[in-house]
Order: C-alpha cells, then sequence, then structure tokens
C-alpha cells in the first residue's frame, strides 16, 4: 500500500471486500475499462446520523491516472449517481449511476455516484417538504412508475420474469414476530398522541377499532398484489430521505431516488401514500392534497405516453383513483412509523446494523430508541396523518 495515501479511515471499515482493488475497478469502469492506476481516495461517512437506518452511508473521492498519459487525471466520486438511464427518453429514469456492487450476505456494497458536486442534496429527514419539493420528487417517482408499467404493457413475460425474483423484504407474514413488539411500541405512541391531541374525536374511535396487528395484516395484503393488473416495480421505503434534490432556477428543483431495499410489485398507490403521509403537514394536504394527485397522474400520464404505451388503457384516471380510495390505507401506517422516526432526536438515533449480526432474526422492539412524543406539533404530525386518512375516508 502506498504511504503517502491520504485516508479518513480505513477501506476495512467500511467492508473487508471493499478493497483498493475494487477502487482500480471502479475508475476502470468509468474510464471504459482503460489500464488505470490508483493513486489516493479519500472517505467518510455520507449522511447524518439517523438518516439511515438499515445501511452505512460513506461519502468519498476515488483519484488516478489513465496509465500511460499521467497528465490525465481521473476522479470518481461513490454515492450517487446522476447518469439517467436511457429508454429511449433520457430524462425518465432519474437514479444515481450505478457503477458496482457486491453480494455475498455479509459483505455488501453498492457504489454509486456521488451527485453532491451536481447541487445535490439530502431531503430532511425531520422537516417537512415545502411545495417544489414536493413536486419534485412526485414527478421523479411518477417517471420511475411510468417507465414500469409501460416495460409491462409492452414486454409482459420478461416484466413477469423480473418481478418474480423480488422478494417481500418487510410486509410478510414470516417478519411479524420480530416486527410486532416494536409495533405494539409504536402504535401505544401512536395512540397517546392521537388521544392528547384529539380527544374522543371519530378518528380516534375509528383508529382504535383496528385490532392489533390488523393494519400490519393490511399492508401485508397490499404487498402480495404483484399479479394484479396494476402491480408495478415500486421504490417500496419512499420516504423523503430516499430523494436527493438541487434547484434548476425559477423557483424550480429536480429530484434522484435512492435506496430499493425495500422494493416490491404492486400498485404505485403504496408508494405515493407513503410520501405524501410521512412528508407532509396536514395544513399542506388541506390545501394541496388534491393538487399532489393531479401532478402524480398527470407527469404518470404523459411519461407512459412518451415509451409508447396507452395510460388510458393501462392506468385510467378513475382506476387510479379507486386505487388511491382502496390503498391510500398503506401510507397510514408506514408513515406513522417513519414519521416517529423522523422525532428522535439525532444522537439516539440507531442503525440496525449496529445490532444485528448474521442472518439470524433478531426483535427489533428489544433494540428501538422509541419514547413518547413530548412536543405538541410531533404530537400532531402522527395524529394528523390519522385524521386526514379518516376525513378522506381511508381509514
Amino acid at each position: 500500500m502506498n504511504h503517502n495515501m491520504k485516508k479518513c479511515i480505513n477501506l476495512s471499515d467500511i467492508n473487508n471486500k471493499f478493497t483498493e482493488e475494487v477502487l482500480t475497478d471502479i475508475i476502470s469502469k468509468t474510464c471504459n475499462r482503460k489500464d488505470v492506476q490508483l493513486t489516493d481516495w479519500d472517505f467518510n461517512e455520507g449522511s447524518a446520523k439517523g438518516d439511515n437506518y438499515l445501511s452505512n452511508v460513506y461519502k468519498g473521492k476515488v483519484n488516478g491516472i489513465i496509465s500511460g498519459n499521467p497528465k490525465q487525471h481521473v476522479q470518481v466520486v461513490s454515492k450517487f449517481e446522476n447518469f439517467l438511464t436511457n429508454k429511449g427518453q433520457n430524462d425518465l429514469l432519474c437514479i444515481p449511476r450505478y457503477i458496482m456492487s457486491f453480494i455475498d450476505n455479509e459483505n455488501d456494497f453498492l457504489i454509486l455516484e456521488d451527485v453532491s458536486c451536481l447541487g445535490f442534496r439530502g431531503a430532511s429527514r425531520q422537516n417537512c417538504l415545502d411545495w417544489t419539493e414536493c413536486i419534485a420528487i412526485l414527478k421523479t417517482l411518477a417517471k420511475f412508475h411510468a417507465i414500469s408499467f409501460a416495460y409491462k404493457d409492452q414486454k409482459k413475460e420478461e416484466f413477469i420474469k423480473i418481478t418474480d425474483s423480488l422478494e417481500e423484504t418487510f410486509f410478510g407474514s414470516n417478519h411479524w414476530d420480530w416486527y410486532k413488539n416494536y409495533h405494539k411500541k409504536a402504535q401505544d405512541i401512536i395512540k397517546h398522541a392521537l388521544t392528547t391531541e384529539y380527544p374522543n374525536s371519530e378518528a380516534e374511535k375509528k383508529y382504535n377499532s383496528y385490532e392489533f396487528g390488523a393494519l400490519f395484516n393490511k399492508c401485508r395484503e397490499l404487498c402480495e398484489t404483484r399479479h394484479a393488473p396494476t402491480s408495478v416495480v415500486i421504490e417500496g421505503d419512499c420516504w423523503a430521505p430516499n430523494f436527493l434534490i438541487r434547484d434548476i432556477g425559477q423557483s424550480q428543483k429536480e429530484a434522484l431516488m435512492l435506496d430499493f431495499q425495500l422494493a416490491r410489485c404492486a400498485s404505485p398507490i403504496l408508494d405515493l401514500s407513503f410520501l405524501i403521509y410521512s412528508c407532509t403537514l396536514k395544513s399542506f394536504r388541506d390545501q394541496y392534497f388534491d393538487d399532489m394527485l393531479k401532478n402524480y397522474y398527470s407527469e404518470l400520464n404523459n411519461a407512459i405516453k412518451l415509451l409508447g404505451s396507452d395510460p388510458d388503457k393501462i392506468y385510467p384516471w378513475d382506476l387510479f383513483m379507486q386505487e388511491v380510495k382502496e390503498q391510500f390505507i398503506f401510507g397510514v401506517l408506514t408513515a406513522l412509523e417513519a414519521i416517529l422516526l423522523s422525532l428522535i432526536d439525532i444522537p439516539e438515533s440507531f442503525n440496525i446494523n449496529t445490532v444485528i449480526q448474521g442472518n439470524e432474526a433478531i426483535d427489533i422492539g428489544e433494540i428501538s430508541f422509541l419514547h413518547p412524543v413530548e412536543t405538541t406539533s410531533g404530537r400532531r404530525r402522527l395524529a394528523d396523518v390519522i385524521v386526514h386518512a379518516f376525513e378522506q375516508g381511508y381509514i
């Protein structure tokens, strides 16, 4: 190893399989597989504590030179990618550019291009979205879903083969035992917030009428619809921290999407409901809810057309609104628990990887740091999800 290399941490601290050979391969791949020489690298933690619960994120630079041409300097920044994969319409797939990955169920890693130098920043875990941020994320989400709709329409057999490889990693009946104690703790806090802020309300009565586990089972049923006509590949963990946003002038923003660890094949309403309920306030929803639905569907409709399919045939507006009515309940449960994580003070936040070793199931109720919400604003943010869903007839 070159002792002149500057390091913020050892590569082995990231991952035992994340070596200098991997870094060299990264440079080679981004330079069209030319022979390259690694010169130096520099990695740091890539996100604030608490922004990631299921993985560790690092941000860094990898520098090298193309062999035989020392004057040509190569720099690759690993984390997020800004290359928009070309599906015939190069703006439709808004995800960071994939560089490489490794999987052995112990030392897994994923390398993406860092787009912070292009002005992209992570959306806030604690703060709610404003209108321009919300529209940017809705557009990116709609384009992603549209690609899947059109692919399924035009290459159905290939689509089925692809989606059959997706396994449910959260809302599976086999996950209930390790999840139920955490769910009980979360529900106790949610119900306390609801009874404190809206005592004896019809929304409180309705929410409390659900038996323990009923909401989980409803979400599980909605996640088991991969063969439904309107099921497409969805992001699965669709809340603000899994998007990157940048300004593009004239009070407009654009977004990239990240993190497909919970990806599944189901209705796009699951992503949409989770996003809207987890990342907006009720006052915002009261003013813009219909506009959010219309903007999302309009973008979805246009992108499906650009890809050569007929949205009026495969996902007409009336069917979209029917699924909103029937499946927005998914966003109620998922957003409530995401909001709880948002309300945790960052020093208390935990990364589940620090306590889970190996592949054995563990009761996450024993490792969470959930506690009653002390602020009125925090309790309102939780309770207002339920109140809005009740007012709309989703619960």
